[in-house]
């Protein structure tokens, strides 16, 4: 849970946030572009922080922004998932 304090900005390093999708769980969030541009999303929104140019995150409400991020494990991040070790019981519908 990142939670981002009322009238807080916090500048945006992409690789932080590099394979994560983000749900607003509450609040409201304005991604701040690097022209000066701005979109703001609310709670419920889902959100994919990759390949955007955003200077910041900002919190423009009077109440916090909590923020979830989900990525896959570090594990994951080869071009080839892992074979299970347990082929046997992931059934017949299943190719390993």
């Amino acid at each position: 849970m990142i939670t981002i304090t009322p009238g807080a900005r916090t500048t945006f390093v992409e690789a932080e946030w590099a394979d994560s999708i983000v749900v607003i769980e509450e609040g409201e969030l304005e991604l701040i572009c690097v022209d000066g541009s701005c979109r703001r999303f609310g709670e419920g929104n889902v959100l994919w922080l990759v390949g955007l140019s955003l200077q910041c995150l900002l919190n423009p409400g009077d109440e916090p922004v909590r923020l979830v991020a989900v990525s896959r494990r570090q594990e994951f991040h080869r071009s080839q998932p892992p074979k299970p070790d347990y082929p046997d019981r992931l059934g017949p519908w299943v190719t390993v």
